[in-house]
């Protein structure tokens, strides 16, 4: 302390800042925890260490690509932090614990600690429809992960936060250390170099897709349970399978994404040789403190490959969306369900009469954005499992639905379509919904789609509809069109 009582000043970084000098600094940290020299905030003794320093402005599709043998998740959403993760320091899974473990802090001379995040996903169901399914079983059903190594970055700076929970009873300390410094180097070592998204076009050797008779099938069968009274609506989907002869790259698969749909939140993650990824235009859940924001995002219509130069075109589809009774039914559904599901925790809640229209490089959707002020502090998950899953993703009634589409689809939905995100030690973070997706195995793609099925719902139609939405995976793929 100074004279005054005051904290002192951060101390300046007046060495070189090389990658032995921060390895040095992360050494060391882990060696005073093992020691216990390094405590909590409160002065308990911890059960684990959260590390940060600083780091170059790499590109993230770059960090993911890294570390290729440990779990990695990606999430980026607009005009917000880049995080990515690779490795795990510690698992939530289901049921989710109380209580998150406390951990020590230090960072690299001047900079502040940074924030512990969880990040994963849940599956669209479970049980049944669990990720233990082909061609699902390499990726949990339900997991958010503490990364051994989270790289977040903005636009203008970039740090790593290095998280290490050892299990007192089985964990050898010598061996883990050595294990994070010796990753860690390589990850110092990581070029600041973009991603190559130039690539030739993909040709499939092959491609198998849901039949249309199949799908006329399907959707006879909801518009059957409609009329009984026993559904309102139903969300639909398919999947359909590419091969090709070279194996995929989801980092190129992400910087593609990027570039193509700005607007949207893109995820991955990995497990084995696979990795869930996708683009998202949902967000299911956000929450800061006392303030959550959601969104109704449901009723759609394709821009049959409009440009952003047709402005008149783009105005009257706006005008047909909005005046669509089938697709403002749809919607009114989603929006109903969601105020409801969050009515009991809330002490303010903000819903538009009227939805607004997102446009996105492929579709149109109405959007009804909603806020919400919470009576007491709630955890995120608990929320995400008041919403998820919505009507503009299940149905409604949501129980009915969900059973209906875990008897009655063809393929196995496992994480599409669900919760993806992050959450941090005071239970805040944010959740989007894993549409416009695609699971990526060595070879083959495995591109989800799905589409809202109400009374008057045409199956050539919404055939056609998902068929749009699989463009932004395909586009991603660089799948010629």
């Amino acid at each position: 302390m100074t004279a005054d009582g005051k904290a002192p000043p951060p101390r300046p970084i007046t060495a070189p800042l090389t990658s032995a000098r921060l390895l040095q600094f992360v050494a060391d940290a882990l060696a005073d925890f093992r020691s216990g020299l390094l405590n909590t905030a409160t002065g308990e003794r911890a059960d684990g260490v959260f590390l940060t320093v600083p780091a170059p402005l790499l590109p993230p599709e770059q960090v993911f690509a890294a570390l290729k043998t440990q779990p990695a998740v990606f999430y980026g959403a607009p005009r917000q932090p880049v995080l990515v993760g690779l490795g795990d320091a510690h698992l939530v899974r289901r049921p989710w614990p109380a209580l998150l473990p406390q951990l020590a802090r230090r960072a690299f001379l001047g900079l502040s600690p940074g924030t512990a995040r969880w990040l994963g996903a849940q599956a669209f169901s479970e049980p049944p429809g669990t990720t233990t399914q082909p061609p699902w079983h390499e990726l949990p059903s339900s997991q958010f992960v503490l990364p051994r190594f989270l790289y977040e970055r903005s636009v203008a700076a970039a740090a790593w936060h290095i998280a290490w929970v050892p299990d007192p009873n089985t964990a050898d300390y010598a061996a883990e250390q050595e294990a994070i410094l010796t990753q860690l180097q390589q990850l110092f070592l990581l070029p600041v170099q973009p991603i190559l998204t130039e690539e030739p076009a993909l040709t499939p050797l092959r491609s198998e897709h849901l039949p249309l008779t199949d799908w006329t099938t399907l959707l006879q069968q909801i518009a059957d349970e409609i009329s009984a009274g026993r559904l309102q609506k139903v969300v639909a989907a398919r999947q359909s399978v590419l091969h090709f002869a070279t194996p995929l790259r989801p980092e190129v698969v992400l910087a593609r994404l990027l570039q193509q749909q700005p607007q949207a939140t893109r995820f991955a993650l990995r497990r084995g040789q696979s990795t869930f990824l996708g683009a998202t235009p949902e967000r299911l859940l956000r929450k800061t403190q006392l303030q959550v924001q959601t969104e109704a995002l449901a009723g759609s219509l394709p821009r049959n490959g409009l440009t952003p130069e047709s402005p008149e075109q783009l105005t009257d589809l706006t005008v047909q969306l909005q005046a669509s009774v089938k697709d403002r039914h749809e919607h009114a559904l989603v929006v109903q369900a969601i105020a409801h599901a969050l009515q009991p925790y809330c002490q303010t809640l903000s819903v538009p009469d009227l939805p607004t229209v997102r446009v996105l490089p492929h579709l149109l959707h109405l959007l009804t954005p909603i806020e919400a002020t919470l009576r007491q502090p709630t955890h995120l998950l608990q929320l995400m499992d008041a919403l998820h899953p919505t009507p503009a993703v299940g149905g409604t009634p949501q129980h009915a639905a969900v059973q209906f589409i875990a008897q009655h689809e063809p393929a196995p939905r496992g994480l599409y379509a669900g919760p993806i995100g992050y959450f941090d030690e005071h239970g805040d973070g944010e959740l989007v919904v894993a549409i416009r997706s695609a699971l990526l195995q060595e070879q083959v793609a495995y591109l989800f789609a799905g589409a809202g099925i109400v009374s008057g719902s045409q199956a050539a139609a919404e055939y056609a509809e998902t068929a749009q939405k699989q463009q932004v995976m395909l586009a991603a793929l660089g799948v010629a069109p």
